[in-house]
């Protein structure tokens, strides 16, 4: 097997979910045009242009990145589509809903441009900041990880070595915790405009360093988590019940606007959305 598996949107589902429990990641090649439907009407590009670059402070935020939450409330019929792809739910159904009763959007959606100079990201896994909590729940100290969250990101541009392509450590799920990759270890994962790339939330990545002198690596990374954790992104803050009574209501509950059993709240002013989605893919 590759050490970054590829694959095609049409290609069996189970295989792929398969290669991503086994690897920690995969990615799925689907076409220019699945990045074009985001991108056609402009707004995304409007929105980059508006944000600001920043970073520096450290290796977790390297410099000359824009980074931007906030996109289901700014391009929300592309965020949607998006965000409900079969593909990814079906992943999701594969990898965290055996952890919980439904899933949630942990973090984001939202745009990562990484620009020319910019650093490489400190390698890190996206349950960095559950692990402590793992090891109590689980009685768990060095073991692996249940599977909580899964990332995906977006290449709306193509990701290359050069240009800040996404560096995994493929295996790395599996890990002890104290465990530090070496650099033969860790993989840029290249990709072309329109593909995916998946990864547990227990496989180390960041994002590459932009060697190029003018070229942007832009793509949106979008993190799916148990329902029974708190969000990274707190949805309920950032969208307008206006807004969000518009939504698909798939999308309405992934956000928030739901309980995961008793977890969770009820607001009066926003439409009822299903008490428990058990398999959101086939809902």
């Amino acid at each position: 097997m590759e050490l970054v598996p590829q694959f095609r949107a049409d290609d069996d589902v189970a295989t792929i979910a398969s290669a991503l429990l086994e690897q920690g990641l995969v990615v799925v090649h689907r076409g220019v045009e699945f990045a074009d439907a985001l991108t056609a009407d402009g707004a995304f590009d409007q929105i980059l242009d508006t944000t600001k670059a920043s970073g520096g402070g450290g290796s977790f935020l390297p410099s000359n990145t824009k980074r931007t939450t906030a996109l289901v409330t700014r391009m929300p019929e592309q965020i949607s589509d998006l965000v409900l792809d079969a593909l990814t739910l079906a992943l999701c159904d594969a990898t965290i809903k055996k952890n919980c009763d439904s899933y949630q959007i942990h973090g984001g959606p939202g745009a990562l441009v990484i620009g020319p100079g910019a650093e490489a990201q400190l390698l890190h896994t996206e349950d960095r900041g559950l692990v402590r909590y793992i090891r109590r729940a689980f009685q768990t100290e060095t073991g692996q990880r249940p599977d909580l969250i899964l990332a995906c990101m977006t290449a709306i541009s193509e990701f290359t070595p050069e240009n800040g392509g996404t560096h995994v450590v493929p295996g790395s799920h599996r890990w002890d915790l104290r465990r530090e990759a070496q650099p033969h270890e860790v993989v840029a994962a290249a990709m072309p405009r329109g593909s995916q790339l998946f990864w547990l939330g227990t496989t180390l990545h960041a994002a590459g360093p932009n060697l190029t002198t003018d070229v942007w690596r832009k793509g949106i990374v979008t993190t799916y988590s148990v329902g029974w954790v708190r969000r990274e992104t707190e949805h309920l803050n950032e969208i307008p019940s206006e807004l969000a009574n518009e939504l698909d209501p798939r999308l309405r509950f992934m956000l928030g606007f739901g309980t995961h059993g008793a977890l969770g709240g009820y607001d009066p002013r926003h439409r009822k959305v299903p008490r428990a989605m058990t398999k959101m893919s086939k809902l």
